[in-house]
């Protein structure tokens, strides 16, 4: 076996020198920044050994069922054997549109939210709290994302959150921070929402603003950075990466920072909604903008030594999400990159692990897809996510193009969701990726171990107090923790796992810099 040497054609453009400087790069009118400290929440982010991991490799192939139209449409359809295989796969994290409603009215937004948006069909308190009951029998420890539009304009929304709460679901909130106040940010803690996500489009004020349609949108969102901050609910900071814009990142990597923001997550824009005739990253940026996403956490580009991450203490976890070609760069520049130690096989995890709950009950892959596997309003949610043809076709299907042909299909695959909204087809080749595969390597595999959704199988004695602990981390971890603890126990030669053993592992293999902070408090025993 050999491995990819990443000798594919990849097209630059002279952004690549733009994004080459050292994260913090000044920008015309950039706001001064405060230090503040801080936690977050981080959908899909863990590494429990990243020192060991090795990636490997394995030479597969496969064979192609027929096709047949479905919904206008070309759709894989497996043989029973693979429809079995994807019935079993367990949702791990949903994101739930609660309403259309929004108080700004965002040029990009996938949904074209705006203030008056009809509220007619959303889903009544009973509907969702039925709902939440439907998700917690096929998974009550998923990760639980409430949003909108702006989900703070729903009244009963801590009603929902509270009750998901209660059944174990891990709860945070995506907001654009303009209603989030003191007494909300305390009404998110009580009602068990664990950490909320922030959206700003622009270190400048202005830009911001005029982007959302709000004036004032860009303070206030700051300020609720501030307010979840002193109530202890950890944040993460949400940025759209777009041709106006993208020469911010530096920037707002920068501003992350000094906010105490311990994740950034940067979005490719997917051109759907509003956002549908709207100016994405040609290919070529988008490759430059990952490596520097790449650079900027410690990976260098010949795989010899530390890239930009040089400040003590650096604890901003930067993820690039609807790019899972990320995997491609980063692994290109280190085969043995820590940041590539939580991705499974796989690829996009639209339709496999994760989906969006719309606000009148479709259920899609992705917030960034329209098709429906269908309605809430018609069927239960566990029949939907076992059933669905099209869920079905996002696990199983056949990738095209450059895609198809990759051989990093196994671990990247593409956006499932640019490749529709550009081509038509949820299997056709990602047009933000600029790579050229060459076509005469075999594929590049992960390691299976420790990476999200191991089931938990339990080799050692868990005292009462460790099991209970356990059971608080979200589900998509649990299994990972669990390998890792008792790798631990194994090691220090101990016969049972406690909670001051689980606290121990927390310090020694599970480094702060590369873990959400829901799973390291839990870990070591805070709520």
């Amino acid at each position: 076996m050999r491995q990819s040497t990443g000798r594919g054609r990849r097209s630059r453009s002279g952004a690549e020198s733009r994004m080459s400087r050292s994260a913090g790069a000044p920008l015309r009118k950039s706001p001064p920044l405060r230090k503040s400290k801080g936690s977050v929440v981080s959908l899909l982010r863990f590494s429990p050994r990243p020192w060991r991991f090795r990636p490997s490799l394995r030479i597969s192939g496969g064979g192609r069922s027929s096709l047949r139209g479905w919904s206008g449409m070309e759709v894989f359809l497996p043989g029973e054997e693979r429809m079995a295989e994807t019935a079993e796969r367990r949702v791990q994290a949903i994101s739930w549109n609660l309403t259309k409603r929004c108080n700004q009215r965002c040029a990009h937004c996938y949904m074209s939210a705006f203030p008056g948006a009809d509220r007619s069909a959303e889903f009544s308190r009973d509907e969702c709290l039925g709902v939440v009951d439907q998700m917690a029998e096929v998974n009550p420890n998923a990760f639980l994302i409430l949003t909108g539009g702006e989900p703070l304009v729903r009244h009963d929304l801590f009603d929902i959150a509270e009750n998901a709460s209660k059944r174990g679901f891990t709860v945070v909130l995506g907001t654009n921070g303009v209603l989030l106040d003191g007494r909300v940010a305390e009404r998110m803690k009580a009602s068990g929402i664990q950490g909320a996500s922030v959206s700003l489009d622009s270190v400048d004020p202005e830009r911001h603003d005029q982007f959302r349609g709000l004036p004032g949108g860009w303070e206030k969102a700051v300020r609720a950075m501030r307010l979840l901050e002193e109530a202890g609910l950890p944040f993460s900071l949400h940025f759209s990466a777009m041709e106006w814009n993208a020469e911010e990142l530096p920037a707002m990597v920068d501003f992350a920072r000094e906010r105490g923001a311990q994740v950034l997550n940067v979005f490719f824009l997917v051109r759907t909604g509003r956002g549908e005739g709207f100016g994405e990253l040609p290919a070529p940026r988008c490759e430059d903008a990952l490596r520097f996403l790449a650079r900027v956490q410690g990976v260098n580009g010949n795989g010899e030594g530390p890239g930009e991450r040089t400040r003590e203490g650096d604890d901003l976890l930067i993820r690039a999400k609807c790019a899972p070609h990320f995997r491609r760069v980063v692994y290109e520049a280190d085969p043995a990159s820590p940041l590539l130690s939580d991705y499974a096989n796989g690829g996009c995890p639209a339709g496999r692990e994760y989906c969006r709950i719309g606000p009148s009950g479709e259920v899609t892959p992705c917030p960034y897809v329209s098709l429906s596997a269908g309605n809430l309003r018609d069927k239960p949610f566990g029949e939907i996510w076992r059933s669905s043809s099209l869920l079905s076709h996002y696990r199983s299907g056949e990738l095209k193009g450059r895609c198809g042909r990759c051989e990093f299909r196994e671990v990247c695959g593409g956006c499932r969701c640019r490749a529709y909204a550009a081509k038509g087809d949820v299997m056709a080749e990602d047009p933000a990726c600029a790579y050229e595969p060459p076509g005469d390597v075999p594929l590049v595999r992960f390691s299976e171990e420790g990476r999200f959704g191991l089931e938990v199988e339990r080799g050692f004695p868990w005292t009462a107090e460790a099991r209970e602990r356990l059971s608080r981390i979200p589900s998509f971890a649990r299994g990972m923790v669990a390998k890792s603890v008792e790798d631990y126990a194994r090691e220090r030669g101990v016969s049972s796992v406690t909670a001051d053993l689980m606290k121990e592992a927390r310090e020694a293999l599970l480094p702060r810099s590369l873990m959400p902070g829901f799973v390291r408090d839990r870990l070591g025993g805070g709520q």
